[in-house]
């Protein structure tokens, strides 16, 4: 069963697909999946998964990549689990900082470059009384600033780690 996602939020994730993941997190079973790449590319993996964090609007699978031989990040709307899943693993300490420095890492990764625009106009004193445009205030009082019609968080998002029942 898949949701449509809200209009602006990340791409849907088939809830089973989220299930199918997370018990063999909990129960530390080896994943076997089809990745779709950011090329299109289809390659079949095979895992130790160990987390699945959300970031933002997105899905992660922080896991042991058994043929790359190290730490990947899956994003979860490119996978199509395997079953049945593998055999059971020993949990791996994650490096550096634990989950949550892993996927901020490697969500920097994708977009290593940074930019600031500085915009010179001298109209923009009166497009800042205009009332179409206010900007937020310092009390929380006023309208939410938003960009490309969604709001602009006042923080940067936050990692939320689901926990599963034992089975």
């Amino acid at each position: 069963m898949m949701a449509p996602a809200p209009p602006g939020a990340g791409p849907s994730v088939d809830a089973a697909v989220l299930t199918a993941i997370g018990i063999a997190c909990r129960d530390h079973q080896l994943l076997r999946f089809d990745y779709r790449g950011p090329d299109s590319a289809n390659t079949t993996r095979a895992t130790e998964p160990h987390e699945l964090v959300t970031w933002g609007s997105r899905w992660y699978l922080v896991a042991w990549a058994l043929d790359r031989d190290g730490w990947r990040t899956f994003q979860v709307d490119r996978i199509l689990p395997r079953t049945p899943t593998g055999p059971r693993f020993a949990p791996r300490e994650i490096p550096h900082g634990g989950v949550a420095a892993h996927v901020a890492r490697s969500v920097a990764q994708m977009w290593p470059d940074e930019a600031t625009t500085r915009l010179h106009d001298p109209a923009a004193d009166s497009v800042a009384r205009s009332s179409w445009f206010r900007r937020p205030t310092s009390t929380g009082t006023g309208p939410t600033p938003t960009l490309h019609g969604r709001p602009v968080p006042a923080a940067p998002p936050t990692l939320q780690t689901p926990t599963l029942a034992p089975s």
